[in-house]
């Protein structure tokens, strides 16, 4: 009975696949022919040549090498620029000041698809990008891997701590356009291990220079070296970043690993360190004009009397030429005399108006005049309480709490209602206060892709707080149409 019932539904079964010419309803795998065949395989070809296609009238191949471990800091690739400028009708300074000022836009392909990306920089603009292992464009910590990014005059390149392991290779293309014109660098990122540096010391220079305890930015002061001397001593005719050297330990191994742009973060005990409390200045040779090294100072991580004993030096083959530079950390002179009185609270109503541009270009009001009589102080020690974190700027309306700032600090990205928010969401404008030793001003700027480019007003409320007084700023932005 059991193999009965079992047998029954299986013929009914089998006879309605056979039956399936009288039954529209039901489907049948379908065997592709040759010429489908080839015709998927073409289509697929030329799907992966479209892939693999860049769309540029120039395309510049470069390699640049990082060291395992490095975190963060910026290799000079050492790009040519001149063919670029050349593609353009340009010169290279004219370049350079059109990368600066936006009339120069940035680009980048992504390295999967080869399409553009069009979400704007991603590092540090106005010409920056993080991407992933793929080369695709991504935003920092979304599977960002390395960046490439424009320093002022110069493409670098880093990594993602943690992130890539020795023989890790990864290619990216960043580009720039002008007009119908586009060039873009094939760039291929290989992770190295540092290599063990055999040479001796062939020549040494001391080498002096003061700073004051107000070198609280990363701009590096030019110290003037013997060029000349050096060049002749390791005999080369000019000299590079990639010649750059320090000490690597106490015992005066030498390392060339660079752990900032341009060149090295020394600790506080003279060899190599890196960047923090511990750091005593970052010695760079590139970054300044002249025959120069840079010196900077590690902000916050020095006081009036310190000095440090750092080197830094150049190799060729067996040959180091090294320059031991004392840092002395000097008093601030501070220029003016605070207002007199006691502080007190103040409000200001300002308006900045300035075109929609398609970069971060900002317009700026000088505020210097209403926050130094406000709060009875100079402008150094404004800059001071600024740098030292005491000195707070909130969005709309003042709290105990830390400010969360968004843009750089202090400052926000804001949406259309004033209120605060984080770049890329809903943020068409930022509003910053830039200071330094001889200037507090308030900075604007339009979103490049969220602003509307036919122009708007953002009506936004800073509140400046500092001992005990509020500032309140009653802020204007005033976006015109793109010109």
């Amino acid at each position: 009975m059991k193999k009965i019932l079992f047998l029954v539904p299986l013929f009914a079964l089998m006879m309605g696949f056979y039956s399936c010419n009288d039954n529209e309803n039901v489907s049948y795998l379908h065997i592709l022919t040759n010429e489908e065949l080839a015709e998927m395989h073409r289509q697929d070809s030329i799907d992966s040549v479209n892939r693999s296609k860049i769309n540029a009238n120039l395309i510049l191949d470069y390699e640049c090498e990082l060291f395992e471990g490095d975190a963060y800091e910026g290799k000079n690739i050492g790009i040519d620029f001149q063919p670029i400028a050349d593609l353009f009708g340009m010169t290279v300074d004219e370049l350079y000041n059109g990368i600066n000022e936006g009339e120069v836009e940035p680009l980048f392909i992504q390295g999967t698809t080869h399409q553009d990306w069009a979400q704007g920089c991603t590092a540090n603009a106005p010409w920056g990008y993080w991407a992933n292992v793929d080369g695709d464009a991504c935003s920092w910590g979304q599977g960002s891997a390395v960046f490439t990014e424009w320093n002022g005059e110069a493409l670098t390149c880093g990594q993602m701590p943690e992130t890539l392991a020795l023989g890790d290779e990864i290619t990216v293309l960043p580009g720039l356009r002008y007009g119908s014109n586009r060039a873009v660098i094939r760039l291929k990122v290989k992770i190295v291990k540092p290599q063990e540096i055999v040479a001796g010391i062939v020549y040494e220079d001391d080498l002096t220079i003061n700073l004051t305890t107000n070198a609280g930015s990363y701009d590096p002061h030019p110290l003037e070296f013997d060029y000349d001397a050096v060049c002749k001593a390791i005999g080369v005719s000019q000299l590079s970043t990639d010649m750059l050297v320090t000490y690597a330990d106490a015992s005066g191994k030498i390392t060339n690993k660079q752990n900032a742009d341009m060149g090295f973060w020394m600790d506080k005990t003279g060899p190599i360190g890196g960047w923090g409390d511990n750091a005593s200045v970052w010695l760079s040779f590139g970054m300044t004009e002249g025959n120069t090294v840079g010196v900077c100072l590690m902000p916050g991580a020095h006081a009036e009397g310190d000095v440090f004993v750092n080197s830094i030096g150049f190799q060729n083959g067996d040959k180091i030429a090294m320059l031991n530079i004392t840092t002395k950390v000097v008093g601030y002179i501070d220029p003016e005399t605070p207002p007199g009185g006691d502080p007190e609270d103040a409000t200001a109503d300002i308006t900045l108006t300035k075109p929609w541009t398609d970069d971060y270009a900002s317009v700026s009001a000088d505020v210097r005049d209403i926050l130094r009589n406000a709060f009875k102080a100079t402008t150094y020690q404004i800059y001071s309480a600024i740098l030292d974190g005491e000195l707070k700027m909130y969005c709309l309306e003042a709290s105990e709490e830390e400010p969360a700032y968004t843009a750089s600090a202090p400052g926000y990205w804001i949406k259309a209602d004033g209120s605060a928010t984080s770049w890329g969401v809903e943020s068409v404008a930022f509003v910053e206060l830039a200071s330094g030793e001889t200037f507090l001003t308030l900075n604007v700027g339009n979103h490049p892709d969220l602003a509307d480019p036919m122009g708007f007003t953002v009506p936004a409320k800073m509140i400046v707080c500092w001992k005990g007084v509020k500032v309140t700023i009653n802020l204007t932005i005033d976006i015109k149409p793109k010109e």
